[in-house]
């Protein structure tokens, strides 16, 4: 009973953090790009690190939250990822695959979330495990919350910002 508690608790959570996110602007690509090429060193990082222990998934819980759901690393490394995912603003991760039970081809670091149960939009940044599998994406030179908007549909949208790394902007209507 008290994992269950504590998930729920964890939802709200997750639900209160959004909507206090609900008034802050749509962080621009500029504003991100220059983020990004600040704390690029600690980007890597992070990227290693998540090779290493071959996670899929990190999410940035409460420590009471985590206290009751088992990690697949131990205390003292969740707390190396909590740290450096706080020094450059990430508030998750998630290795991404377009195919199903395939490798994952790229990991995703979230940035900016804002919505709710009936909409979102969420920004970050895209490390490519395999460029040759981006075929199918949609690469702008615009602001990727502005095209997003111009096209009044659900849309996943990328910007390149070197050889490695992408910008990205999915957009829930």
């Amino acid at each position: 009973m008290k994992v269950t508690l504590n998930l729920i608790v964890a939802i709200l959570i997750m639900f209160i953090l959004m909507g206090c996110n609900s008034g802050q602007p749509v962080p621009t690509d500029v504003e991100m790009i220059e983020h990004f090429k600040k704390h690029e060193i600690l980007f890597e990082e992070l990227c290693s690190m998540i090779e290493n222990d071959s996670l899929r998934h990190y999410p940035l819980f409460a420590q009471e939250i985590r206290d009751s759901i088992p990690l697949a690393i131990s205390a003292e490394r969740a707390s190396e990822y909590d740290s450096l995912m706080k020094v450059i603003q990430i508030k998750s991760f998630l290795g991404y695959s377009n195919h199903i039970n395939s490798e994952r081809e790229s990991i995703l670091f979230f940035y900016f979330e804002k919505g709710d149960a009936t909409w979102g939009i969420e920004k970050g940044f895209e490390y490519v495990l395999d460029r040759s599998k981006e075929d199918n994406k949609e690469f702008t030179e615009m602001e990727l919350y502005d095209l997003a908007i111009e096209k009044r549909e659900n849309c996943f949208l990328y910007k390149k910002i070197n050889e490695k790394w992408n910008l990205f902007l999915f957009y829930d209507r």
